[in-house]
């Protein structure tokens, strides 16, 4: 959920989207995040993670400038709108795709070339050709409140969702059932609810997962890991 005009965040989770940069010629990929910290500034800090650009030569590397001179590979931020630059070192002109990942339901995130401005969400992949070089001032990236959801965010800020030692809690008005699915998308526990409150334990393997659940008025998804 976002505050009123301010734009600084209420939540005190990190919440954090990932850019891969495909080489489509070759089909490697690298990576950089832009993180929401309520710790960090807008600015260079130590919530930031500074970028050394590597050698390979068919790897199209993307990072972030922070205060114009400053390169990352992880860039938090507190308070919203926010935009900041990407650049993306290329060993040679290619065809890439850059890829969006894991963006939180309350953020808009934008992506800007050039004159041209794209609003993308989770799973939204830009097709493009870069130039030799580091590609500097073409990208940007835009962040800002996602008004569309707030309803959607109020909804599933009534419902409870948590796993701790491989047990699943939900807690909610008029639950409906919960799901879970590994990272291949699997279907790996299913289960009808009733009532305001459900707990047990998983019989699950060592990994990372989504579970959802869902109440009368809305829905909470969230990212767990289990180890044992």
């Amino acid at each position: 959920m976002m505050t009123p005009p301010s734009g600084a965040k209420t939540t005190t989770a990190a919440e954090t989207f990932r850019i891969d940069v495909v080489n489509t010629a070759n089909g490697l990929t690298k990576d950089a995040y832009i993180s929401y910290n309520p710790a960090a500034s807008n600015g260079l800090d130590n919530a930031d993670r500074g970028k050394l650009l590597g050698y390979n030569i068919g790897m199209c590397e993307p990072y972030f400038m922070v205060d114009d001179s400053n390169m990352v590979g992880v860039n938090a931020f507190s308070a919203i709108p926010y935009e900041c630059p990407m650049n993306i070192k290329s060993y040679a002109g290619t065809d890439i795709a850059i890829n969006f990942s894991d963006i939180p339901a309350d953020l808009q995130v934008t992506l800007i070339d050039g004159e041209n401005e794209y609003e993308v969400s989770n799973g939204y992949s830009y097709l493009t050709t870069i130039t030799e070089g580091k590609n500097i001032n073409r990208f940007k990236i835009r962040i800002g409140a996602n008004e569309n959801n707030l309803q959607q965010s109020a909804k599933e800020s009534s419902i409870s969702l948590w796993v701790s030692n491989a047990t699943l809690n939900v807690n909610g008005q008029d639950l409906k059932n919960v799901e879970i699915y590994n990272t291949l998308g699997y279907m790996v526990f299913s289960q009808k609810l009733s009532g305001n409150s459900f707990k047990t334990h998983l019989d699950i393997a060592n990994g990372t997962y989504t579970a959802k659940a869902t109440a009368k008025n809305g829905s909470k998804t969230i990212k767990f890991v289990i180890t044992k």
